[in-house]
């Protein structure tokens, strides 16, 4: 669970913890639920790694872009018990930037951490925004401290108008010495995907409106996959291009 990952916006992935629960439409055809089941691994409340999994980010030295608990949600209340000693690590191997991805961002502003910024200077933010349903979410996590926010628009399952939000404003750096921002620095899109096959319809005219939204703002976007001809592509080309902007603060380049 860690070294690297195939997913094409980070270079490693690290679950202090796994398994997870549903709570918006976007969890129903899960990929972590799904290797789980294959794997014969009890799915629900959170269950802690081992040691050597949990302690791994100490032990890689050269800085990578790592997506915490892409087999969970780092704010689950079933992993209240070892969020602290997480964060903790995340703080001493503070030459990495983590990306925390969740579908519980009202839970992260009753955390004394995240309202003051103390440990989150080379950690980016971002929260789950399926469809327009979900985009209140982004109000809670223009709330949080962080070193830069992100939306991820996966799995899109409509259209998404989050154009108010898509704003960058330079504030003070943090205690490692890293810029942080106000507003949204990122956008990543993609369809769903089960198994190797599409799931959801996802229309080229939902993609292209919130990639335009992003380029009016200034704002990178990331587009992940789409189902071409009946088969799922990663990074595929939409209008000519393949759209693999990052923000500044990711430590590769865009693809």
């Amino acid at each position: 669970m860690g070294t690297t990952t195939k997913i094409p916006w980070a270079q490693s992935s690290w679950n202090p913890w796994w398994s997870c629960s549903e709570v918006s439409p976007g969890c129903t055809n899960c990929y972590a639920r799904a290797w789980a089941k294959r794997c014969g691994r009890p799915w629900g409340a959170p269950t802690r790694a081992s040691d050597a999994t949990f302690n791994a980010p100490l032990k890689w030295k050269e800085p990578r872009n790592i997506f915490v608990c892409s087999l969970s949600d780092f704010f689950h209340p079933g992993a209240d018990k070892w969020r602290a000693e997480a964060m903790d690590i995340m703080e001493k191997a503070y030459w990495h930037t983590y990306l925390i991805l969740t579908k519980r961002i009202e839970r992260v502003t009753r955390l004394p951490s995240w309202a003051t910024g103390a440990l989150t200077t080379s950690i980016g933010l971002g929260v789950t925004v399926e469809s327009q349903d979900q985009v209140a979410r982004i109000e809670f996590l223009e709330a949080c401290s962080a070193a830069f926010r992100f939306i991820s628009v996966e799995p899109m399952l409509g259209p998404v108008d989050i154009a108010e939000y898509l704003t960058q404003e330079l504030c003070d750096g943090g205690s490692h010495g890293q810029l942080m921002y106000d507003g949204i620095d990122w956008v990543i899109a993609g369809a769903e995907k089960v198994g190797s096959r599409p799931g959801r319809s996802c229309e080229l005219k939902w993609v292209r409106d919130l990639r335009d939204q992003c380029a009016a703002a200034g704002v990178p976007f990331f587009l992940k996959q789409l189902a071409v001809d009946g088969k799922m592509v990663e990074m595929p080309e939409l209008d000519g291009r393949i759209w693999g902007e990052l923000p500044a603060q990711l430590q590769t380049e865009a693809i």
